[in-house]
C-alpha cells in the first residue's frame, strides 16, 4: 500500500479527529486543520506524535483558499476530506439573526405555538438521542481509510462513489432507493414523452 497524504478539515474533534488518527495509524501522512491550532495541539497531542502536522484554517475566512493551496504545494495532497460541515435542525420561525442573538432578552427555547407539534417532538427526539447514537466514530474512520485505500474490509471498494456508514444509514439508503425507483417507474411514460419529437441531447447514452 502506498503512503498517501490526507488533508482533513475540522480535525480538532469528533469524526475529523478520529479520521486523522486512523489515517496516521495506517501509515499515511496527515495535514489536520483547525481554527485554533494551539487548542487542538493540547487536546490531541497524538496527531503530532504520530507524524501529523496542524494547519490553521477557518473554512469561512476569505484567505482559506490561499492557505489550502499553499498546503497542497508544500505537502502534496492525495486525499481531501471536507469534514467541517455542521447540521442544525429546528423550526424556521425559531431562526435568530445576529442582532436578535446579541440582544439580551428572556425567551423560550422553542416558540410556545410549536410546543407539542411534530416539529417539537422531532426536536426532542433528536436531542434525546445525542450521545447515544449507534454509529462508532472510530470504526467509521477506519472504514473510510480502508475503503479509500482498498485495504482490509475495503478491499476492492476503491471505486465506490458512496459509503453509507452504520445500519441506520444503510436502512435509510434502501428506503430512499425504493422510493426513487417507484417514482421513476410510475412517471417513466410521461417523463419520456416530454421531449422534442426529434432530438438528441448530445451526450452518449448512460451505461
Amino acid at each position: 500500500m502506498s503512503t498517501l497524504t490526507w488533508l482533513i478539515t475540522g480535525a480538532s474533534s469528533g469524526q475529523g479527529a478520529e479520521l486523522a488518527l486512523a489515517a496516521l495509524k495506517a501509515g499515511h501522512r496527515v495535514v489536520a486543520t483547525a481554527r485554533q491550532v494551539r487548542k487542538a495541539q493540547e487536546l490531541l497531542p497524538e496527531i503530532e506524535s504520530l507524524g501529523g502536522v496542524w494547519l490553521a484554517l477557518d473554512v469561512t475566512s476569505a484567505d482559506a483558499q490561499d492557505i489550502a493551496e499553499q498546503a497542497v504545494l508544500r505537502h502534496g495532497v492525495d486525499i481531501l476530506v471536507n469534514n467541517a460541515g455542521y447540521g442544525l435542525r429546528g423550526v424556521l420561525e425559531d431562526l435568530r439573526t445576529p442582532f436578535q442573538n446579541a440582544v439580551d432578552k428572556p425567551e423560550c427555547v422553542m416558540s410556545e405555538a410549536y410546543k407539542g407539534t411534530m416539529a417539537d417532538l422531532t426536536a426532542q427526539r433528536i436531542t434525546a438521542g445525542h450521545g447515544r447514537q449507534a454509529g462508532d466514530p472510530k470504526k467509521a474512520a477506519q472504514a473510510i481509510v480502508e475503503v479509500v485505500t482498498g485495504t482490509g474490509r475495503g478491499s476492492g471498494l476503491e471505486e465506490v462513489q458512496r459509503l453509507p456508514l452504520g445500519r441506520d444509514a444503510v436502512q435509510r439508503a434502501y428506503v430512499k432507493i425504493r422510493s426513487l425507483t417507484e417514482d421513476v417507474e410510475r412517471t417513466k411514460e410521461v417523463a419520456e414523452w416530454a421531449v422534442f419529437d426529434e432530438s438528441y441531447d448530445g451526450y452518449p447514452p448512460l451505461e
